[in-house]
């Protein structure tokens, strides 16, 4: 004598269950991931707009840079170094304008890594007379 009855059988419904437990984990890693990689762009987008903001600061001064220099910027995680290298010219006197290649580096820490940009740029100053 066999009986029939209509619906699922408990092992169908766990089958299910566990298809359906996959795609839900699936979905919570890739939305979790895609929060990363914004929290990620936004650190990248303040740390650009910190670069400009000392390339902007350098284009201003029109002396010699010194070879290095650092610090932080106020009210953030973020810090920044510029390093300079004046370039070899044959004019000695005093007061001339003299070429220096410079690398600006911004970095910051994410999560447990240390992240970091460069702007590397040339400035035009002059020798202090």
């Amino acid at each position: 004598m066999t009986h029939t009855s209509p619906g699922f059988t408990i092992v169908e419904s766990l089958v299910a269950l566990a298809i359906l437990s996959i795609a839900l984990v699936s979905f919570y890693e890739a939305g979790g991931r895609t929060l990363q990689a914004s929290n990620h762009l936004e650190m990248v987008q303040n740390a650009a707009l910190l670069a400009n903001s000392k390339l902007n600061e350098v284009a201003s001064n029109n002396s010699l840079l010194s070879p290095a220099s650092s610090g932080l910027f106020p009210g953030t995680s973020y810090s920044w170094s510029i390093f300079a290298r004046t370039l070899p010219t044959g004019a000695r006197s005093s007061g001339a304008a003299r070429l220096q290649d410079v690398t600006i580096i911004i970095s910051w820490r994410e999560a447990l890594n240390q992240q970091s940009i460069s702007i590397d740029t040339r400035h035009l100053g002059s020798e202090p007379q």
